[in-house]
């Protein structure tokens, strides 16, 4: 019998200057080579200056990440909206996504930033990602 994987879904307020593509880009290169080391995927948005993310994986190695997160200075206000176990991933084959916000209506896009739950997250997440293809590949 498989063992079931850690679903977290988190929010944070990011710390980085809006046009600090770079740094950005580095985030998430950094996210494609450590996920694929510890066999984690999942996604990652940076909307109106927060970071929202949906990362499952082996619990062990999902919480060795967010504690990782919660000491890294280019997040604040860093909460957890949902956590669960879960028996498969939803982000198969996406070591971190990076969906393509654009599309999202300005009621999908409040969700994400201020008032959704982590399934509500994972949903709208999960649609974008399927839409655009990602970004990251787990191959």
């Amino acid at each position: 019998m498989a063992s079931e994987l850690l679903r977290v879904v988190y929010r944070s307020r990011s710390t980085l200057h809006p046009d600090n593509v770079e740094e950005l880009d580095k985030i998430f290169r950094a996210a494609h080579k450590n996920n694929r080391r510890d066999k984690l995927t999942g996604c990652l948005a940076h909307p109106d200056g927060h970071f929202v993310q949906v990362i499952e994986g082996e619990k062990s190695k999902v919480q060795s990440l967010m504690g990782r997160l919660a000491l890294d200075e280019r997040h604040a206000d860093m909460a957890t909206i949902g956590q669960w176990l879960t028996p498969s991933r939803l982000f198969t084959g996406w070591t971190m996504a990076r969906p393509d916000l654009a599309p999202l209506h300005q009621q999908s896009l409040r969700i994400i930033n201020d008032v959704g739950s982590g399934s509500q997250i994972t949903a709208i997440m999960l649609a974008l990602v399927e839409k655009s293809a990602g970004f990251y590949t787990l191959m």
